[in-house]
């Protein structure tokens, strides 16, 4: 392996290293204002300089240059931890880190502008660091380098693995946890790789951490492209989804539950990273909630009571262009009822109409008869008082109809939509033309 890994070809392996951090930089350029995203692209930004800081320190052979280029190293390394350690709060409690963490920054800065001096050998034990031939300029006892870049640095990545295990530990969602295995194998690859450098266990020339930041690199796209990491919601949103009363599902292009609310757990077998397959394995009688049409009646049984609800479904942008579904489920059990009580006063409503108007059919008959027969006769009293009572009789059934009607509009007055549809206008025009 020593003799293979010559610094020529040490230094080529770093500066490939820094590709995929470097795409992940530029692939997650339109993201940068959701949560942990920017904070990521930093770590990942860092790697990449890095990579490409140390490869070239193992590739040029000017120590003034080499000088240059440690003194870049030597913060980038700081920098990535702080990142990273950010990163990890973000995911794992939902909320942008507070402003005090821009105080881990201090020691960096001064690592930085004391680098390039090297007052009283803080930075490097060697005089002259910029003429030294050695490719990794030696910076052991007496140099405050080793506290900031292991020792803060090793720090933060304890505190962001312990942050990021406890969420894996407690998340009730399956995907989230399943990202939190990803950044801890992350985490985990970027300690234990940078341990081999400290421990010199490689070469000077070689640092095999940027590996760790190319596996970074392709967990978290991994984590993009199948778990919808960027799906996540706040703790805000979380927060508002469970307030809605109405049962909400969110799924990716996969079909798969990247989402849901409170009222869809309690209303189903169902959690996040689910399929739809196993949805349907796990809920049997309610196949139609993620597939079929996307309007539709369902009955849910919830205890002993059945409710029913009303079922929407709309497309749902992801990434790339991909799409996925929201499925949202509104209560409409007590509407129902409302419609059908509804419906059933709209029936009495044409029984009584009918009533009516079998009513008015005999005494206006009555009256046109002995219409026709005045006409004929020239004693035409008797038939015109017939033809009165039968205008009276006319009067009377319509006033009636008058009272019972607004009676049984009155029990209805509460509900607008309800005389809406009891007025009928045709109808009760139909009655009043009678007279």
């Amino acid at each position: 392996m020593i003799n293979f890994l010559t610094p020529s070809i040490a230094g080529l392996m770093m500066l490939f290293g820094a590709v995929l951090p470097a795409y992940i930089v530029y692939w997650l350029r339109n993201k940068r204002g959701r949560l942990v995203v920017p904070w990521f692209r930093s770590s990942m930004l860092c790697g990449m300089v890095w990579s490409i800081s140390f490869g070239a320190i193992a590739l040029v052979e000017s120590p003034e240059l080499r000088f240059v280029i440690t003194n870049i190293y030597i913060i980038v390394v700081p920098l990535s931890a702080i990142s990273w350690f950010v990163f990890c709060y973000e995911f794992t409690y939902d909320k942008k880190m507070p402003k005090g963490i821009f105080l881990l920054f201090v020691p960096v800065v001064l690592l930085f502008i004391f680098s390039w001096d090297n007052p009283y050998n803080l930075i490097y034990v060697v005089e002259d660091p910029y003429r030294t031939e050695e490719i990794l300029i030696p910076a052991n006892e007496g140099s405050i380098r080793p506290i900031i870049n292991v020792g803060m640095g090793y720090l933060l990545v304890i505190m962001s693995a312990g942050m990021v295990l406890g969420e894996w530990i407690s998340s009730p969602h399956k995907v989230k946890k399943i990202q939190a295995s990803f950044i801890l194998l992350s985490t985990v690859s970027l300690a234990v790789l940078g341990m081999i450098k400290v421990l010199n266990i490689v070469p000077p020339y070689f640092d095999p951490t940027p590996i760790g930041w190319t596996l970074s690199s392709l967990l978290f796209a991994i984590s993009i492209k199948r778990y919808q990491f960027l799906r996540l919601s706040p703790a805000v949103s979380n927060q508002v989804m469970n307030e809605i009363q109405e049962i909400v599902i969110l799924l990716n292009p996969h079909n798969e539950i990247v989402d849901l609310n409170r009222a869809a757990v309690d209303a189903f077998n169902i959690e996040v990273g689910m399929t739809e397959s196993e949805f349907e394995k796990q809920n049997p009688e309610y196949k139609s909630v993620i597939n079929g049409h996307s309007t539709t009646q369902i009955d849910v049984k919830m205890g002993d009571i059945t409710r029913v609800f009303d079922k929407k479904s709309s497309v749902l942008e992801f990434y790339d262009g991909l799409e996925g579904k929201i499925i949202i489920l509104r209560d409409i059990t007590e509407l129902n009822k409302k419609e059908q009580k509804l419906q059933e006063q709209n029936d009495r409503l044409d029984e009584f109409v009918d009533e009516v108007t079998h009513d008015l059919r005999g005494p206006l008959t009555v009256a046109s008869g002995h219409l026709e027969l005045a006409k004929m006769q020239e004693d035409t009293m008797e038939h015109l008082n017939r033809v009165q009572n039968a205008h009276q009789r006319i009067e009377q059934l319509i006033q009636d109809a008058r009272t019972k009607a607004h009676d049984n509009q009155a029990s209805n007055r509460s509900n607008s939509h309800s005389l809406k549809v009891l007025v009928q206008p045709g109808k009760v025009l139909t009655l009043l033309q009678y007279h």
